[in-house]
């Protein structure tokens, strides 16, 4: 940063509103509304707003503010030490009598259940440390303290863990047998599409191109959307200055230290960094060259595999099939799930650990050229989520859209987005492209031809009869390349169209 360069705002003075989330919040509510003890699982990655939905439901309960221990990733011993600060800090407790009360995992169920009798509820904040061995004893004295904990018939107790799909497998154990059978869980995903427009409104961007190279780094990911606000970042006109509030200035909330923001858990990153790194920077990809990038010996396959479900089932990573194709399909397309993780991975890691030894606008110009790339590959993600809430609001009788490829390495036919009425009779193709001067000639004939080759394919020909929506997408378009399209029988949308699709119907969100 050079000494003109305006010191990063401080954050805002006003609170950050919470936002969407109805039916979570529906959830916790018949949870919290039930009579007795309660028992809830949260998961989900790291700033998708866990913390702040628990919050909000118990606001809306009229329930006080819980108990909360952030037991990290310790031993037994951390764990008991952090339980005792909480229960000091939040219940005035003398800490020194309660860490020398809490010497066996015993005792810290035994203090548990009598803290829920007072009607207090506790949050386990890293819940999913528990599936450490040298937690395991922790877990199983918890289990054991069920029975006791539903009789006390107040209180409650909230597992908090990450990333998404961290859960399952904790609650699956054999030592957690009665905490499964008594907990409710449920997993926090990004925001819909349309909490995401309303946050664009009132954020008061007014640039098509700036929304999508924002959401193209920090996703639907409520956090991060929060530390972007806090510097500045929404109120920031160019991409370059964008870069320096959230990566390069002093304080920047997503800076070298952007790893901590990585929704993998530490444990996993180094066995699994070479997969994610090569879906970051080339994904979407198929299985065969994920093979034959990673492990060319036909004996590694098995292991890619194993490596690629357990990606899955953490949320990390999105396996696609193209539509009309059946799920076990050879065909499937992986990649990252995660916008940031896909960008920091991509190439922003690598750039800003170089940022000591280089001048700021070199890093801030390999920030940007990496970024471009990464962006356009994000783009069709954000037009499926206006697809699918476009169809939920207009269409309902469409499907949900599915992209479509005709080779899974690549080439021939490739669409954004298919959805399918097959009961009325309705096939809806979609291409999106960044910039509006992309939409001219050249891609309406492309577009033409490829539709006409689609209905020739096994997943068109069973919708040889049906009448056919060309949609064209782009975040602008003006009313020039509108009449354009519409004079050969396109469609278009813009994230104007959108907007007010999901309900926005004030003046046009971008100008």
């Amino acid at each position: 940063m050079t000494p003109a360069d305006p010191a990063p705002p401080s954050p805002p003075s006003v609170p950050w509103p919470f936002r969407g989330r109805g039916p979570e919040l529906a959830i916790l509510a018949e949870a919290l509304a039930a009579p007795g003890f309660v028992c809830l699982g949260i998961d989900g990655r790291a700033g998708v707003g866990r913390a702040a939905l628990l919050a909000e439901a118990l606001r809306r309960a009229g329930r006080p503010a819980p108990v909360v221990v952030a037991q990290g990733d310790g031993d037994e011993a951390g764990v008991r030490f952090a339980f005792a600060a909480a229960l000091a800090a939040d219940l005035a407790l003398p800490e020194r009598a309660l860490r020398a009360g809490l010497r066996t995992p015993a005792d810290l169920a035994l203090r548990l259940v009598e803290v829920l009798a007072r009607g207090h509820m506790v949050v386990l904040d890293g819940a999913e440390a528990l599936a450490r061995k040298a937690l395991h004893p922790v877990l199983a004295a918890l289990d054991a303290a069920v029975p006791d904990l539903v009789a006390a018939g107040a209180g409650g107790l909230v597992l908090m863990a990450a990333p998404a799909g961290a859960l399952a497998p904790l609650l699956a154990r054999p030592a957690a047998r009665q905490l499964a059978r008594q907990c409710r869980p449920l997993t926090l995903g990004p925001w819909d599409a349309t909490t995401l427009v309303a946050l664009l409104r009132d954020a008061g961007l007014t640039d098509p191109g700036r929304g999508l190279f924002l959401w193209s780094l920090l996703g639907a990911i409520p956090g991060l959307w929060r530390q972007a606000a806090a510097v500045g970042a929404l109120d920031t006109p160019g991409e370059g200055q964008i870069l320096r509030r959230l990566f390069l200035d002093p304080g920047a909330p997503l800076g070298v230290e952007g790893a901590l923001h990585d929704p993998a858990p530490r444990d996993l990153r180094g066995r699994f960094a070479g997969l994610l790194a090569y879906l970051a920077e080339a994904g979407p990809v198929d299985h065969g060259a994920i093979v034959r990038a990673l492990l060319p010996q036909e004996a590694g396959r098995p292991q890619v595999s194993a490596y690629l479900q357990t990606l899955i089932a953490l949320g990390l990573v999105e396996r696609t099939t193209p539509f009309g194709a059946a799920e076990g399909s050879r065909r499937a397309r992986y990649g990252l799930a995660d916008n940031f993780q896909a960008a920091w991975l991509g190439g922003i890691g690598r750039s800003l650990r170089a940022a000591a030894f280089r001048p700021v606008l070199e890093v801030e110009s390999a920030l940007r050229e990496r970024l471009n790339s990464h962006t356009a590959r994000r783009l069709p993600r954000l037009l499926r989520a206006f697809e699918a809430a476009r169809a939920a609001a207009l269409d309902p009788g469409l499907g949900a859209p599915a992209p479509y490829w005709e080779r899974a390495e690549g080439g021939g036919i490739e669409f954004d987005a298919v959805l399918a009425d097959s009961g009325a009779g309705h096939l809806r193709l979609v291409r999106a492209v960044r910039f509006e001067a992309r939409l001219g000639p050249p891609f309406r004939a492309a577009f033409a031809a490829a539709a006409t080759r689609f209905l020739a394919t096994p997943e068109g020909r069973a919708h040889g009869r049906a009448r056919i929506t060309r949609v064209a997408a782009a975040p602008v378009v003006s009313a020039a390349t509108r009449a354009a399209l519409a004079a050969e029988g396109f469609d278009c949308l813009d994230f104007n169209d959108y907007a007010t699709i999901l309900g926005d119907t004030r003046p046009a969100l971008f100008r």
